[in-house]
């Protein structure tokens, strides 16, 4: 073998090739740009994996604007109901200092998906939006058609709870029947009809992306605030 063939750059690039074999696959990308560069063939055509998303994010308001005309025992009366911000604060307070875990259930029903103990569940309150929460289910854990209807915008939430305080009262002209304190128990996340039912707030509704978008995690954290805060701002007229 002559110099020429050894220094050849079939010869150089074996020998690359050889000292990197087990370098990280970022090395041997970096390797394979600056060949191209100077006009060569790459080494490794080492492909960049996407970031495989571990959960999915959920957001949404849990009880905003009025929900459906509701028989309730207690009074006998079958009247729409709404749910004051400031009904939760007790809870919130509670959730916060770990006296008590709120559970996100699959329907009322359902399996626990998440809660607050394990963190993957937090909970928001404002005079403009009222409950909302965010939640981090891991993919694993989601099947199919839940993750479809998160992503879709076609999954619902139904709050569990039991009323401490409550009044009936006029609310643009009709009668409602206002939860001014309630003991919050779970969140039930629906989507499909027959298995978990419709949710007594037509509002109360998901956004979701996974959580390696990040910029998908923000529309939705906006999304579901605006259309929270819409919901309040027509409270009785829908």
């Amino acid at each position: 073998m002559n110099v020429d063939q050894l220094y050849s750059p079939e010869r150089m690039a074996e020998r690359v090739r050889l000292a990197t074999r087990n370098a990280p696959a970022s090395i041997k990308r970096s390797i394979d740009r600056q060949r191209q560069r100077d006009g060569l063939a790459p080494l490794w055509n080492v492909e960049r994996r996407a970031k495989q998303p571990a959960a999915i994010v959920l957001v949404g308001a849990c009880s905003p604007g009025i929900s459906t005309p509701v028989l309730c025992a207690n009074d006998g009366l079958r009247l729409p109901e709404m749910v004051a911000p400031s009904a939760v604060e007790n809870s919130l307070r509670m959730v916060k200092a770990r006296a008590v875990n709120v559970e996100l259930l699959e329907g009322h029903a359902g399996e626990a998906i998440t809660d607050t103990k394990s963190g993957g569940l937090k909970f928001l309150s404002g005079a403009g939006t009222g409950l909302m929460l965010v939640a981090r289910v891991p993919v694993k854990q989601a099947n199919a058609r839940m993750l479809a209807n998160a992503l879709a915008g076609t999954m619902r939430l139904s709050i569990g709870f039991v009323p401490r305080r409550t009044e009936i009262i006029k609310h643009n002209g009709r009668r409602v029947r206002s939860f001014r304190e309630i003991d919050l128990h779970h969140v039930a996340v629906l989507w499909d009809r027959e298995k978990h039912g419709t949710p007594c707030f037509p509002a109360a509704r998901v956004w979701a992306a996974f959580d390696t978008d990040e910029r998908g995690v923000r529309r939705a954290m906006k999304a579901a605030g605006l259309h929270a805060s819409d919901a309040e701002m027509k409270k009785g007229w829908h």
